[in-house]
């Protein structure tokens, strides 16, 4: 709900932030596609020296995911404290205007 009220006053600039939160998200899912993908053939039967390569790329999507969910957290922090800003100003103006 809070989310919902900042983007009712807040205009172009946190669409723009919302439509990048919505990539990093799709993003996220993407990479969350690949790893069960990796999880998958590794549960097969495969030769050991395959195997330690899924096994590199599965941590390194791991690490990439994590990557992309800290971008993913710190970019909605800062959209709701910015939405914060707006709506304590614009308390501070209706109570101004009384």
């Amino acid at each position: 709900m809070f989310y919902n009220l900042c983007m009712a006053f807040s205009g172009d600039f946190n669409s723009y932030k919302s439509l990048v939160l919505k990539e990093l998200k799709d993003t996220i899912s993407n990479i969350d596609i690949q790893i069960m993908t990796l999880t998958n053939k590794l549960k097969g039967n495969i030769k050991s020296s395959v195997k330690e390569k899924l096994k590199t790329q599965l941590e390194d999507k791991q690490k990439e995911k994590l990557e992309y969910e800290k971008k993913f957290y710190t970019h909605k922090m800062s959209l709701n404290y910015k939405c914060l800003l707006k709506l304590k100003t614009m308390m501070n103006v209706k109570r101004d205007m009384q």
